[in-house]
């Protein structure tokens, strides 16, 4: 199991999420089939009547219309060579837009420094830029929350001439595709006040409880929950998830935490790692489910109708936390295990599979079989893998009747990078390059800590889902040849 130096992780604290993030904790495992290219019986449906607003039998449920590819940045504007590495990091992933979580200038925003902290690194992204570093964004791509450097000068004439945010700039709302952002202004200096009863509190409960988008995340600076040298900041300790929030992210402790209070509560995560210089944690509080302060680096997020996946990935290539929040219409819809966790699956560890390894027609008789988890190096896999760069998997899991359900959804935990098929068709990647995937293809991070618990997700449209028998393939990739772990799970469910 890959460790670093720095990682706090808590024992004794689980993994596994609340309502929202149901999927990312240890899936349930069943007693493994005894033939896995034999049709296998799914599961009885969950109890519970079908969501309101559900699909007519039969429609081939399209792919999410709506979609959106955003990075999470926190303390990030000190003018350096550990801004420069993280900004790369950032523009190499090619995202839509950034999101700032506050300390977007150091020492203090002002008009002599703020386009060399800001501009320098991330003129692309600014719309209109102002600033000497190009011509900048032809749309709105950097929305910047404030700090308490950001306040350090005692104005912010800087902050409001140099970009063009949304309400008074200071507190304000944005959507963009699946997710709609409520940023609040935590430093004490806010005219509109910094608790949940003050005016700007107030705007922020009567937006957030408006709000219908499918995930809603709440972004400041002054951490609500931290182990970090700042420490929680109880005043911002709003009850957001009463008033609809799907999960909260903020900075100031120049470290990466996550908070998981239990069942059916929304994540706390502190993201302080983009550029400034990063502290020991200073304790660890009730909670946490993972704390770090080794290398810089963002939070990396892709999100459609159903998911929202969001990664902490370093400038050293580490993954360190994944983890998966669910819409309410998903986390509404009765489900029926169709492949449990810990099924018996075919593989092939030899390197390069045979042509045509993840359609239905394939003959997979030689292959060896053995149970989920499957890898090497982690500790916990019930059989072991030859090392290598790339291992390739088959499973058949039956459905009755397509035409009852809206969509399928193949959960993956992989270490490092994996590719989905069903029924001969790619339908997702995670943490691996676009283009054609061979034996020597290499994932793009590491996965580390956390990350290597998560549990993915992988839509599935009902159009590839055939009555009787059905095959899901999945191709596992190393980050490097040195990798010292792989490890793949799977699970399937199909959603009405």
């Amino acid at each position: 199991m890959k460790r670093r130096t720095n990682l706090a992780l808590l024992a004794g604290v689980p993994v596994a999420v609340g309502l929202l993030l149901i999927a990312c904790g240890d899936a349930p495992s069943a007693s493994p089939a005894p033939d896995v290219d034999a049709a296998i019986d799914s599961a009885s449906p969950e109890d519970g009547a079908s969501p309101e607003g559900a699909v007519d039998a039969g429609r081939d449920a399209p792919p999410p219309e709506l979609r959106s590819r955003f990075v999470l940045l926190g303390d990030f504007g000190f003018d350096d060579s550990n801004e420069l590495a993280v900004s790369q990091l950032v523009k190499a992933w090619e995202p839509e837009f950034i999101v700032t979580l506050g300390d977007n200038s150091y020492p203090e925003s002002n008009a002599a420094t703020i386009d060399e902290t800001i501009g320098k690194y991330y003129a692309e992204f600014i719309f209109p830029y102002r600033g000497k570093y190009g011509p900048g964004a032809t749309t709105p791509r950097f929305f910047a929350c404030l700090g308490n450097h950001d306040w350090q000068s005692g104005s912010l004439k800087a902050h409001e001439d140099y970009f063009d945010l949304p309400n008074n700039e200071r507190y304000w709302e944005l959507v963009k595709g699946p997710v709609r952002f409520f940023c609040a202004d935590s430093d004490t200096k806010e005219p509109d006040g910094t608790t949940e009863g003050s005016v700007q509190g107030k705007w922020i409960q009567s937006r957030l409880e408006a709000a219908r988008d499918p995930f809603r995340i709440v972004v400041f600076h002054h951490p609500a929950h931290s182990s970090g040298q700042h420490g929680s900041q109880s005043y911002m300790q709003w009850p957001f998830q009463s008033w609809g929030a799907s999960a909260v992210y903020t900075g100031h402790d120049h470290d990466y935490e996550r908070f998981d209070f239990g069942p059916d509560t929304i994540p706390y995560v502190v993201q302080g790692l983009g550029g400034a210089d990063l502290r020991p944690l200073a304790t660890s509080r009730a909670g946490s489910v993972i704390a770090y302060s080794e290398k810089h680096g963002a939070t990396f997020v892709e999100a459609d109708s159903y998911y929202a996946d969001l990664a902490a990935i370093t400038i050293g290539l580490d993954r360190i936390d994944e983890h998966v929040i669910v819409s309410e219409k998903e986390a509404a819809r009765a489900s029926d295990v169709l492949l449990a966790a810990g099924s018996m699956l075919r593989f092939f560890d030899q390197g390069a599979p045979p042509a045509g390894w993840a359609t239905p027609a394939f003959d997979a008789a030689a292959w060896k079989t053995g149970a989920a988890p499957l890898g090497y190096g982690q500790g916990d896999e019930k059989t072991t893998l030859a090392t290598g760069l790339a291992h390739y998997f088959r499973a058949a899991f039956t459905v009755s009747d397509p035409k009852a359900y809206d969509h399928a959804v193949v959960w993956v935990r992989r270490d490092d990078g994996a590719a989905v098929y069903v029924n001969g068709e790619e339908i997702a990647r995670t943490n691996l390059p676009a283009g054609v995937l061979t034996a020597q293809t290499l994932a793009h991070e590491v996965v580390g800590f956390t990350a290597e618990r998560a549990w993915i997700p992988a839509v599935v449209p009902s159009r590839l889902l055939r009555a009787g028998q059905n095959i899901v393939a999945v191709e596992l990739h190393q980050a490097s040849a040195q990798s010292s772990d792989a490890t793949l799970d799977l699970r399937i469910e199909a959603k009405r």
